[in-house]
């Protein structure tokens, strides 16, 4: 009479599988084969560990081959094994001892499965048998599999403060990781975490509702990968209680200024569903005598200000009849403008590639690290048009190393938000202008990272273009032009964006020199051909400065073309030669940093150049500013974004 062993299945490890059919965990005892005596010998990695079993009568199948991992992560296994097309389904056993004394059962009909939730950096063995359509055993199990899971790649993250809190709502945040760009958080009314509840955020920050006035939670968050794989160990728990009293609403956050004029500024916020909000403007830091306006959704315009008056603005959440609920956000300062003046914020700005060189620079960090700092630099400039360089048309890659569908263009547009929006968001010039695969060739005005971004609710768009300048074959390089027209004013402006050859010749050539003049001519033909007479603004990196041997060829094409460097920082210059702007903010520091950590200047008001905004003489020039943020020490504080700094320049027109 055949003997019959009832086996219980862990419940610890959730189940996924490659194919259409889902795995399925045992939830009620199954039959399971009398056990047999085997020996083993361990191997390393998917090598099999050879098993001796003794035969067994009955079974009809041949036991599945081919048994191996074929991924691992820090909190996945994929296995897969070789099959018979007559099989109904198959047993797949996962334990952390050979002799599987305590094992993880799981059944699918496909010959591949997804095991998730195991341990990071974890010994397993792993072992599959056929099944009837019944569920019963059908086959002998398959040779033994030895394998290892990944260790975590970061360290467990520092512990979690309150950021903010109300009586129904807790902000939480932790030091952002290096190299991660999503977060899980779990949080629970135990410390042990029991019945704890599940939320992912793509910052360093997040805000948990609905919860219970004076409760303590229990907060926790780990680093994942864009699949959600673990990439460290949960932080520790921190206690955070929720006020019995107080606001029922958290403060508003993300303060910032979108649109600057005389009379009014617009100003946007991360919003919450449903909040009605009040902004405050006053010209007293303490908001004494504040003006007030309503808002229900992410921005406001604030109207009736006083030109050239400094502002201290908040937001703050009200109910309907105008009650606080919230704290304050915090503060925005800003000066408006002038009255009846076409003020515009024109930049330029290389943003490093997201993939230059597979050795990166002294100090330099990856893109997933720098794109903050990139995003938040330009926002603090509030730009009204900005010519980025190097923001690369390819692909980003993903922390779990998977191509993203981004380029590192739409990374910084999508991040800069609304209102800022990109002239040309083509990456090639092909039929299919956003891939290069099977490239038909059509013309589409793509210019690899040479891009214009421009704030749409203080400039209008009204035609753009492309024009390629001489370069040798594979290594093209682009001028971007646009006509942009002030929305306050009605004044139109044309704006070009280039990017001149970074190759410096060897000893004894001009090769690189001439052809950088031979692209500064190309683009002065473009500004003569498509700016119709208006006042240009000219952006880029020119790879030259007042140091270049033998001379600053470009510098010296665009200003005998007849346009102005505000600066007037000549070549050799050790004085401003010519220069028209009226207020310098740190002019002195050079715009090439290379990721010094103690960013590179002169002694002399003017620093050394490879980046420039120049202008047509009838352009004036209220300030300038090279945009760094320093420590009370005067390095670099915290992650560099480039290793260029923003350039600005607030312009007059005309």
């Amino acid at each position: 009479m055949r003997r019959l062993t009832l086996c219980l299945v862990a419940s610890a490890i959730v189940l996924s599988v490659s194919g259409q059919a889902t795995p399925r965990a045992f939830a009620a005892p199954v039959l399971a084969a009398p056990a047999t005596p085997h020996s083993t010998s361990a191997v390393d990695g998917s090598a099999a560990i050879k098993v001796t079993n003794s035969i067994r009568s009955g079974l009809p199948e041949r036991a599945p081959s081919g048994l191996k991992h074929v991924d691992r992560s820090t909190t996945s296994v994929t296995l897969r094994w070789v099959g018979a097309p007559s099989v109904s389904g198959y047993e797949v056993q996962l334990s952390r001892s050979a002799s599987f004394n305590d094992r993880t059962r799981v059944t699918t009909k496909n010959t591949s499965v997804r095991i998730v939730n195991v341990r990071a950096g974890a010994t397993y063995y792993a072992r599959v048998r056929a099944l009837t359509a019944d569920d019963r055993v059908a086959s002998q199990f398959s040779s033994l599999v030895k394998l290892t899971t990944k260790n975590y790649p970061y360290p467990t993250l520092r512990s979690i403060k309150r950021l903010d809190s109300a009586m129904t709502s807790l902000a939480v945040g932790w030091t952002a990781q290096a190299g991660a760009t999503r977060y899980r958080v779990r949080y629970s009314r135990s410390a042990a975490m029991t019945n704890a509840t599940i939320r992912y955020t793509n910052t360093n920050r997040i805000e948990l509702t609905g919860l219970k006035r004076g409760a303590r939670y229990y907060v926790q968050a780990r680093a994942v990968a864009d699949n959600l794989d673990a990439l460290n160990d949960y932080s520790r728990a921190v206690a955070v209680t929720t006020p019995e009293s107080g606001h029922s609403s958290l403060a508003p956050v993300g303060l910032r200024l979108t649109e600057l004029g005389s009379t009014s500024v617009t100003i946007q916020w991360s919003a919450r569903d449903g909040m009605r909000y009040q902004i405050l403007a006053s010209t007293r830091s303490d908001l004494s005598a504040a003006s007030t306006t309503l808002s229900s959704g992410s921005s406001a315009t604030i109207t009736r200000l006083t030109p050239r008056t400094r502002y201290w603005v908040v937001v703050r959440v009200v109910s309907a009849a105008g009650k606080r609920l919230s704290a304050d956000s915090k503060q925005l300062k800003l000066t408006t403008e002038p009255s009846g003046h076409a003020i515009v914020r024109v930049a330029s700005f290389n943003v490093r590639c997201h993939y230059c060189s597979d050795t990166p620079m002294t100090n330099e960090r990856p893109w997933t690290e720098r794109r903050s700092r990139v995003v938040s630099t330009v926002l603090d400039q509030h730009p009204d048009v900005i010519g980025l360089q190097e923001a690369s048309q390819t692909r980003l890659i993903g922390t779990n190393g998977t191509p993203l569908k981004q380029s590192q263009f739409d990374d910084i547009v999508q991040r800069l938000g609304k209102p800022y929006a990109i002239t040309n968001p083509y990456r090639y010039n092909c039929v299919n202008g956003y891939s290069a695969s099977k490239c038909k060739p059509k013309s589409r005005g793509a210019s690899k990272g040479t891009k214009i971004v421009y704030n749409t609710s203080t400039v209008k768009l009204i035609k753009s273009g492309t024009q390629r300048l001489t370069s040798p074959k594979g290594k093209y390089r682009y001028a971007v032009w646009a006509t942009f027209t002030h929305r306050a004013t009605g004044k139109s402006f044309f704006f070009v964006n280039t990017h001149l050859e970074y190759e410096k010749d060897l000893a004894g050539s001009t090769y690189f020199h001439d052809l950088r003049k031979l692209q500064a001519q190309d683009m002065v033909a473009v500004i003569k051909d498509r700016s119709g007479g208006l006042p240009v603004v000219i952006a880029g990196d020119f790879n030259s400065s007042k140091k270049t041997i033998p001379e600053n060829a470009p510098y010296d094409v665009v200003t005998e073309a007849g346009f102005i460097d505000p600066l007037g920082n000549a070549y050799q210059s050790t004085k401003p030669i010519g220069a028209t702007v009226e207020k310098r903010i740190r002019s002195n520091y050079n715009s090439y940093n290379g990721f010094a950590v103690d960013p590179p200047k002169s002694g002399n008001v003017n620093g050394t150049y490879v980046d420039y905004l120049f202008t047509s003489a009838s352009v004036a020039v209220a300030e300038w500013e090279t945009a760094l943020t320093l420590d009370s020490k005067g390095r670099h504080e915290g992650v560099i974004a480039s290793d260029h700094n923003l350039i600005r320049a607030t312009i007059e027109l005309p």
